[in-house]
């Protein structure tokens, strides 16, 4: 899997790879499972399986982003699972309700999201999730510290957001005085 850290690599390096996820439909997902719990295991990537590209998302450190582009096999899924842990895990499909509320939807605008970090004095920002705006639905894959979070909510406070197409930045974090980086061509 690929890494990366900051808002800029990722338009600069999978920008093409994103706007390729406009106008296409979500088919399904994969997650990890922890079987003795029945519950989510959220350390390991989010598959997401639209009809052109399969996307695998992964937030594994604080404000790292692990991806990559490749398709899923449940025979051979291409990332070995800890068997250290004291639950076991397997891959599992759609097992995600907030994935599987926009599953079938088409993908209308794709968003880097970011989020502060800091004091007021000195206000950071960081790269916090990728969204996904369906004609029906909205999806957030996001950094919940180190491990994935996904969400149907547009998230609106405290952050900013920008259109992996048109470069439009949405902030609304409320914080004035910080300029928005220039990622985009004009």
């Amino acid at each position: 899997m690929k890494a990366l850290d900051t808002v800029q690599e990722l338009i600069e390096k999978e920008r093409s790879n994103l706007l390729q996820l406009i106008g296409t439909r979500l088919k399904s997902s994969w997650a990890v499972w922890g079987l003795e719990g029945d519950e989510w295991w959220n350390d390991a990537p989010v598959v997401l399986e639209f009809e052109n590209a399969t996307l695998w998302i992964d937030w594994w450190k604080f404000d790292e982003l692990r991806y990559q582009w490749e398709p899923f096999d449940p025979e051979r899924p291409g990332i070995d699972l800890p068997s250290s842990l004291e639950s076991p895990l397997e891959w599992r499909k759609d097992c995600l309700p907030e994935i599987n509320a926009v599953v079938g939807n088409r993908v209308e605008r794709v968003w880097i999201d970011e989020s502060t970090i800091g004091f007021p004095e000195r206000l950071l920002w960081i790269l916090n999730g990728i969204s996904f705006e369906f004609d029906a639905g909205w999806l957030s894959v996001y950094n919940a510290l180190d491990e994935n979070g996904v969400s149907n909510k547009r998230e609106e406070e405290n952050c900013r957001r920008r259109d992996i197409e048109s470069g439009e930045l949405v902030d609304n974090s409320g914080i004035s005085g910080i300029e928005p980086d220039q990622f985009f061509p004009e």
